[in-house]
């Protein structure tokens, strides 16, 4: 019994008289596929162009299933790593911003020791408008109050207390609480240190508890 050849989805009969080919010994196959590649040695009555044809359509559908399951893979990939992305840096800016009012309410107390020192003369720093406010607060000191606007505290943050800071000329620092946490309502803090020398340190932001 002469053997078959499965190409594609349909079975070839290798039939047909065995011939002499240069270089080989008489062989019964007449078609078949060697590594991916279609080869045919004597094939009577086969109409290879549709052959062809068919397994040609066999790789493209073949091909297209592995370009599809590709695709979906990447862009699942890429939905992962763009949320994550996303979400830290949301995250970072929060914490950024958390900082930088932090920042500015020491900065405002240095600066106001500043003033203090260069008019050797005696600045309290406080908060007004429902602790919306923090500037300097004394009735005697135009020209440093002239020199330093008032800082507003953005809506939605709050300081763990709000201190009356008593600045002397010399330099020197007393206030009420001699550390201040602030928290913008989203479970971030970060404190600010008040030191009788009259310096000032900010904190690393860190998640409330």
């Amino acid at each position: 019994m002469i053997p078959t050849a499965e190409i594609g989805c349909f079975l070839i009969n290798r039939t047909g008289r065995d011939r002499e080919a240069p270089g080989l010994a008489r062989v019964p196959l007449v078609a078949g596929i060697l590594g991916g590649t279609v080869f045919a040695l004597i094939a009577p009555g086969v109409n290879w162009k549709h052959v062809m044809e068919i397994i040609n359509l066999r790789r493209r559908d073949s091909e297209a299933g592995r370009s599809i399951i590709e695709i979906v893979v990447v862009v699942m990939v890429a939905g992962i790593v763009s949320a994550t992305a996303v979400v830290m840096f949301a995250k970072g800016k929060q914490r950024y911003e958390l900082s930088q009012r932090a920042q500015n309410i020491s900065r405002q107390i240095e600066r106001a020791r500043s003033l203090a020192v260069k008019y050797n003369q005696t600045l309290t720093l406080g908060f007004t408008s429902e602790n919306s406010v923090f500037g300097i607060t004394c009735t005697t000191c135009t020209e440093p109050k002239s020199e330093l606007p008032s800082l507003r505290i953005p809506a939605g943050i709050t300081l763990s207390t709000y201190p009356t800071i008593t600045i002397k000329g010399n330099g020197t620092i007393s206030a009420s609480s001699q550390t201040i946490v602030v928290s913008d309502g989203r479970g971030s803090q970060v404190p600010i240190t008040i030191s009788n020398s009259g310096r000032t340190q900010v904190g690393d932001v860190s998640e409330g508890t």
